[in-house]
């Protein structure tokens, strides 16, 4: 009896200490992605806007639901500036991508400038962002281009409103799409222009960041494919006069798939993060494997 208990009291020590480890283990590669992400501000601000944008498309939902179960009105006094505030963070998630670009633009082209690099930079240049996007999207509000739909329960542009649904094309998709083309043209033309003779270690880091723009602008792409659907339905609503049924419930599940996309091109372009989260992966199938 004395060899049994002095045979299970280090046993259990052992398998306590094995659980504090995997924990630990745990943690800390949880804990590496968030550094990684607070290090680099542009990827952080990308985050922070798609969790914005799925906040709104789930409230959208719920209000929608509602109104479907109970004919809940939801045609309140915030109802239109709900709506705007929408298009302003959809149109921040697009801007964060710049910053992305403007983040390698300066250490490629501009790496002698190292405060272009800074942390609080990008915090700045996001308030601006922010203010520059209320500003460029107010005259769907003069235009009294946002309304309440009583189909879906909740203010938006219809589709039969051309000079609003064409200016928040230009506002959200254009501006960046155009800040982008140029950020790539200038990285570019200024590598081009580089000698032959340039150091090693300078031409690979260069190098490096111009295939993560690349991967930027292929992001980019494949979330303006996305936006196709609504461009149909646009140009359905200009022929036929009318806006078709259901388009906003067709539309918001694209919306979420551009969400979703997001952060996988995130993880799958990003080779630090997606270290990180394999070796997560790997850890938890290795701790839910049946032990002999």
């Amino acid at each position: 009896m004395r060899n049994a208990q002095n045979y299970d009291i280090p046993s259990d020590e052992h398998l306590q200490h094995k659980l504090l480890n995997e924990a630990a283990f745990f943690q800390l590669h949880k804990l590496s992605a968030r550094l990684y992400l607070f290090k680099d501000t542009s990827l952080l601000n990308v985050e922070h806007q798609r969790i914005l944008n799925e906040f709104y498309a789930v409230s959208f939902h719920i209000q929608t639901l509602l109104g479907d179960l109970y004919e809940k009105d939801s045609n309140s006094s915030w109802c239109i500036p709900v709506g705007y505030i929408s298009y302003v963070f959809l149109n921040m998630f697009y801007w964060a991508f710049i910053n992305q670009a403007f983040f390698r633009l300066s250490r490629i082209v501009y790496s002698k400038y190292k405060y272009l690099q800074y942390f609080w930079l990008y915090i700045i240049l996001s308030l601006i962002e922010l203010i520059f996007s209320c500003i460029i999207l107010s005259p769907i509000l003069f235009w009294h281009s946002i309304t309440y739909l009583t189909k879906d329960y909740y203010c938006y542009v219809k589709f039969t409103q051309t000079a609003g649904i064409l200016w928040l094309a230009f506002g959200i998709y254009g501006i960046p799409l155009l800040l982008l083309s140029l950020i790539y043209l200038r990285i570019t033309i200024f590598l081009r222009r580089q000698p032959n003779n340039q150091l090693l270690i300078v031409k690979q880091r260069q190098q490096r960041d111009l295939v993560v723009f690349r991967r930027i602008l292929i992001t980019v792409g494949l979330l303006v494919i996305l936006g196709i659907p609504p461009i149909v339905l646009l140009i359905m609503s200009q022929i036929t006069g009318e806006e078709p049924a259901l388009a906003f419930r067709l539309i918001w599940p694209f919306i979420s798939l551009t969400m979703i996309g997001s952060s996988v091109s995130l993880i799958i372009f990003t080779s630090q993060l997606k270290s990180i989260i394999l070796k997560i992966i790997h850890h938890n199938r290795v701790m839910l494997e049946p032990r002999p």
